[in-house]
């Protein structure tokens, strides 16, 4: 599996009028799915939230969760897990 430092564009950009979330893009069964969330740590990425668009925009309170979220990771009040990849080591032992 190729690996890439920050996804591309096309699928993944920073959210509008933040400094530090990303928005996925993702579609499915016509859905415009969002997950939010920041990149963390060496070739790791963190979900905050998960968003579903309507009207081309995210909600405002898909957008706050994330932004809470990401302020209590920071201040040491928050938890990250790390997903373990079956078959694969730890994300760190990759990175």
């Amino acid at each position: 599996m190729e690996q890439f430092d920050k996804w591309s564009e096309k699928w993944a950009s920073k959210y509008k009028g933040t400094d530090e979330i990303y928005e996925f893009r993702i579609t499915g069964n016509k859905v415009q799915y969002r997950p939010l969330g920041t990149y963390y740590g060496i070739k790791q990425y963190v979900i905050l939230a998960g968003a579903i668009e309507k009207d081309d925009k995210i909600p405002r309170r898909n957008i706050e969760t994330a932004k809470r979220r990401l302020n209590n990771i920071r201040s040491g009040t928050g938890a990250v897990i790390t997903h373990q990849f079956e078959g694969e080591g730890d994300l760190e032992e990759i990175a």
